[in-house]
């Protein structure tokens, strides 16, 4: 039998209700694959639906000690050349492999990721259009801002990593970001192909619906790249990037998890986590308040959070919170309504709302102003 081209490592915990959907999705592409499933000390059936596809995965079973130390007690089992990290949760589009394997054409000094799309918790509709994070310069310096795909939508060369290390735990939530910003420290270059290759659930359980952990994990990752890091052997960047540059990057990077404790309403959640973020000695709230908008339009296309709080209750929310903390053209910017799309089709109605919308966002303003 030949050699599969691809190793897949899927970390299952309590995920008996979808970890089929995954396998599936992995043993249905076009190449031969070797499917690890590590079942992490899970209490619910994983293991046993696991099992019934057996020899067709390979099933490992250890306690429960978190996603990085799942995938890291698999990587002395790879046999391929090349390898994907598929949660338990996901499912790989069809044709995935193909596609990735194509645009790495058997080289072995580059990743190649593809566009992911989100979904919701039981797969029944996409929540937004297909992304892809373009690499405008060098990946590094993108990765040493935030992260850049799941993990699921990109694949790598196995022996990658014997020159960056296995996954950490310590930064649990952003342990794949940490990898990527490692193997761009390595010098493997960043491929991309704008297909789609890899579909993920958005639900509340995830680490990455969690703010105040994401936002300590991804802090660390950002100050990790801005050092040395004895992890990485042959080092591009042996001394890290400038710190004068770290400041900002945390800033802005904690816009973002502060948008998400916004959607989830809770005004104690903001206070920690907005207690949190790093602020600069000349912080920049413009570009703070365009990011967390930003932000917080990505979050609301969530169907679990915009249960709880849609877009226009989570700018109100946000807009009260910073109010003591913000210059009142910050609050502008976040709630007054983006005109730009009246500019390309133009029309009376949606000239009414615009204009409706923002004679109501100033009003908003004008109130927690004259608060202050």
């Amino acid at each position: 039998m030949s050699e599969p081209l691809v190793s897949i490592v899927t970390p299952c915990h309590n995920a008996g209700a979808y970890i089929e959907t995954a396998i599936e999705s992995a043993l249905s592409q076009d190449c031969r694959v070797q499917v690890i499933i590590v079942d992490d000390g899970s209490t619910d059936d994983s293991a046993a639906r696991a099992q019934r596809y057996e020899p067709d995965i390979q099933l490992l079973r250890t306690t429960n000690r978190g996603v990085a130390h799942a995938r890291n007690s698999a990587l002395h089992l790879l046999k391929a050349p090349y390898t994907l990290l598929l949660d338990a949760d996901d499912r790989m589009a069809p044709q995935a492999l193909q596609r990735l394997l194509s645009a790495i054409n058997g080289k072995q000094d580059c990743l190649v990721h593809g566009f992911f799309q989100p979904w919701n918790a039981d797969m029944t509709k996409p929540l937004s259009p297909a992304s892809l994070k373009r690499m405008r310069s060098n990946a590094f310096h993108e990765l040493s801002r935030q992260n850049f795909s799941p993990p699921g939508a990109v694949l790598f060369p196995t022996n990658v990593i014997e020159r960056v290390g296995d996954f950490d735990q310590v930064v649990a939530g952003c342990e794949d970001w940490d990898f990527w910003v490692r193997m761009a420290r390595s010098g493997l270059r960043f491929i991309e192909i704008k297909q789609i290759v890899f579909h993920y659930r958005r639900m509340p359980h995830t680490a990455s619906n969690q703010a105040m952990a994401m936002l300590v994990a991804g802090l660390e990752v950002i100050r990790r790249a801005h050092s040395s890091d004895q992890r990485v052997r042959g080092d591009q960047f042996p001394t890290g990037l400038a710190d004068k540059t770290m400041p900002e990057k945390m800033f802005l990077y904690g816009a973002d998890c502060f948008a998400l404790s916004v959607m989830q309403g809770k005004m104690e959640g903001m206070e920690q986590v907005f207690k949190r973020i790093p602020i600069p000695v000349d912080p920049d709230w413009r570009a703070f308040c365009r990011t967390l908008r930003l932000s917080l339009w990505r979050h609301s296309q969530i169907d679990h959070i915009r249960e709880t709080t849609d877009m226009r209750a989570g700018l109100l929310n946000a807009a009260r919170f910073l109010a003591p903390y913000v210059p009142r053209f910050c609050l502008e910017a976040i709630l007054y309504p983006n005109f730009s799309p009246f500019l390309f089709r133009p029309g009376p109605k949606k000239a009414f709302r615009l204009l409706k919308e923002w004679r109501e966002a100033k009003a908003v303003v004008d109130s927690l102003t004259r608060q202050d």
